[in-house]
């Protein structure tokens, strides 16, 4: 389930973007399913996981496949193209965790208390 609905958030992928896909999605689940505050998602809120986890599956795929935004580089006179990309890999991040805020831990450091 959850593969067929990133593959579809995707869009147009390389089958070796595919692949690499299927074995981010589960990294992404197994993150997000680490990070839930009450262990399993409840089932109301499985398809939004679901989404959050596809989306999180592709900010790691973005995030991997960075080092090919160069379409082309010259050297004399410096001149670089970069392919364009419509959405960051921090953006996906971000909203995947907004996504189940209130249902996982941010990972953010806070003192909760100082003794003095």
């Amino acid at each position: 389930m959850l593969k067929v609905d990133t593959a579809e958030l995707a869009g147009d992928i390389s089958d070796e973007s595919g692949r690499l896909l299927n074995v981010l999605c589960a990294a992404a689940e197994a993150e997000l399913r680490s990070r839930l505050k009450n262990g399993a998602p409840p089932a109301e809120l499985e398809e939004v996981f679901v989404t959050a986890a596809g989306m999180l599956a592709l900010a790691m795929l973005t995030e991997m496949e960075r080092a090919e935004d160069v379409s082309s580089f010259t050297a004399g006179s410096v001149s670089v193209t970069l392919r364009g990309s419509s959405v960051s890999a921090a953006a996906l991040r971000r909203q995947a965790e907004n996504m189940l805020r209130g249902y996982i831990d941010s990972g953010d450091f806070a003192f909760l208390g100082v003794q003095g």
